[in-house]
């Protein structure tokens, strides 16, 4: 667990490597006509520089930890007791590493043989807005489809449902409060590959 004074230390050292920062802290002082075109050719760069990996437990999990501390405990106000719920070493886990460092993360856990849940899905807040959120969520998809699973679920913040919709996930029931933060399940049927 990091404890506080990691914690806020981590909070600054947070930063994509500085020729990311440049451009995007550019896109946002350049002229409107610029910006559409300067973001396609930013992320571009980003996906050409960005990996996403099945993390090794022992070794990535400081990294991951890190991640869902800034952004679940730091951000959004969640105890470290509901976000680290003692149900991360039996799940899986992506990395993202954007020129290896880590940006983004999340936990894959089996619910039964034909469903998984994905959660603590998670993207610095320097890096969200260039499409690594959805490159982690293609990759997890993609995991599932391979594990053939039936079923991918997720409880989402309402404040980024339209996201998962994108993806193809189809809401489910009434909103709840979790971790006092408005959520919907979400569900998505996962088609089989061809053999």
């Amino acid at each position: 667990m990091i404890d506080d004074d990691r914690l806020a230390a981590a909070v600054e050292t947070a930063r994509l490597p500085s020729r990311y920062t440049r451009a995007i802290r550019f896109q946002y002082f350049s002229t409107p006509a610029h910006v559409k075109e300067q973001r396609r050719s930013l992320v571009a760069v980003i996906m050409n520089n960005l990996v996403i990996k099945v993390a090794n437990f022992s070794s990535d999990f400081p990294a991951i930890q890190q991640i869902r501390s800034l952004v679940f405990q730091s951000e959004q106000g969640v105890a470290a007791d509901l976000e680290f719920d003692g149900k991360d070493e039996a799940a899986a886990h992506l990395l993202a590493l954007l020129d290896g460092e880590p940006i983004g993360t999340a936990r894959i856990r089996t619910l039964d043989a034909q469903t998984a849940k994905i959660e603590r899905v998670a993207v610095l807040k320097a890096a969200r807005g260039l499409g690594i959120g959805k490159g982690i969520m293609v990759e997890a998809l993609a995991l599932l489809t391979q594990a053939k699973m039936a079923e991918a679920h997720i409880h989402a913040q309402t404040a980024v449902q339209g996201f998962y919709q994108q993806l193809g996930f189809e809401p489910e029931g009434s909103i709840f409060i979790e971790a006092d933060i408005p959520h919907i399940k979400m569900k998505k049927r996962l088609s089989q590959p061809e053999v």
